[in-house]
């Protein structure tokens, strides 16, 4: 068949070399081809960690500016004030009424029975309240604020969902019934 020595040197050296130069061409491909796509997915994967915890801590470092911000506010002071006249007040007449489930409900309400002794009794509060609930719908990102005293007591709160309805009185007695010292903060 093969009748030529250089046909048959071409075949040789084909055989011998070129054939296993592919073989080991295509082995090395492969290889190489696994471990870039496994370390091209570890790359993106690593990547895409990174930008999350990014992300992550800006969330929480806005909300810890979010808490100075509302700390620094004269009008939180003033409300925690108001609830300590309160106590001396409600002490000194054995207990009664004061800025708790009830009445925040009917605030949030618009109740026009809520006199005007009442309104101005709790302005700093319902003030302050009203600043969380603008607070809530601005930022998006609450469900709930609350002013807590060093006591575990709560001092007030937003009184709606983020662009939704109010909160229902269940729902606030128990925020102000809880000892929020007991909480991990």
């Amino acid at each position: 068949m093969i009748r030529r020595i250089s046909t048959k040197l071409v075949l040789a050296v084909l055989t011998a070399v070129v054939l296993p130069f592919v073989v080991f061409a295509f082995y090395v491909s492969e290889q190489m081809g696994e471990r870039l796509t496994s370390h091209v997915v570890e790359q993106a994967l690593l990547g895409l960690a990174k930008d999350l915890a990014n992300q992550l801590d800006y969330f929480v470092l806005e909300r810890r500016q979010d808490v100075i911000q509302w700390a620094d506010q004269p009008l939180t002071k003033e409300a925690g004030d108001e609830l300590l006249e309160e106590r001396a007040e409600s002490s000194g007449r054995g207990g009664g009424g004061g800025w708790n489930a009830t009445t925040l409900a009917r605030w949030a309400s618009g109740d026009a029975a809520l006199g005007v002794e009442e309104r101005e009794r709790f302005l700093r509060r319902a003030q302050l309240t009203r600043e969380f609930d603008r607070y809530v719908d601005l930022k998006g990102v609450y469900d709930v604020l609350l002013l807590v005293s060093r006591d575990g007591r709560l001092v007030t709160c937003s009184t709606r969902h983020p662009a939704g309805p109010l909160f229902d009185e269940a729902y606030l007695r128990f925020l102000f019934e809880r000892d929020f010292t007991q909480d991990d903060w």
